[in-house]
């Protein structure tokens, strides 16, 4: 767990443009070029429907399949994330950063196992395969994330 600095929370009941550039101008300039957009996908639906005052979308880029973005920096989705916070247990958080100052790491060397006498894998002439690794990620530098807080 880590604590962001630059922290801004949601300012009304529901999510708006105005929560998502607040976020962005909070985040220091040069960290801006290279920062990514981390949220849950059901935060990433509440901003694909925000819509501007005649109805059109505001973001259609953050529903592309393959390449979503937002305000032309990537959106990574990831679910992981918590979507239970707040005193309603409905609230996220959206954070938007530099991901090259995340570190990630092994802490284990990739392992596979077999074995023939699990279960009724020598009856049926099976084998069961088991391959492991361990990651680790660390965050080196907090002044290079951002987050909104009380998303929902």
């Amino acid at each position: 767990t880590y604590t962001l600095s630059q922290s801004v929370a949601q300012a009304g009941a529901n999510v708006t443009d105005n929560d998502r550039q607040n976020l962005m101008y909070t985040l220091p300039r040069q960290d801006r070029r290279n920062a990514a957009w981390i949220m849950r996908d059901d935060r990433a639906k509440l901003i694909s429907n925000l819509r501007s005052t005649d109805g059109k979308k505001l973001h259609e880029s953050i529903d592309s399949v393959d390449e979503p973005t937002l305000k032309g920096l990537p959106v990574i989705i990831c679910d992981d994330s918590p979507g239970n916070l707040g005193a309603g247990t409905n609230e996220s958080e959206i954070y938007l950063g530099d991901v090259s100052y995340y570190y990630i790491g092994d802490r284990e060397t990739m392992f596979a196992e077999v074995s023939t006498q699990e279960g009724v894998s020598f009856e049926k002439h099976q084998a069961a395969v088991k391959v492991g690794e361990r990651l680790d990620g660390q965050l080196a530098l907090t002044e290079a994330f951002a987050k909104l807080t009380a998303v929902k």
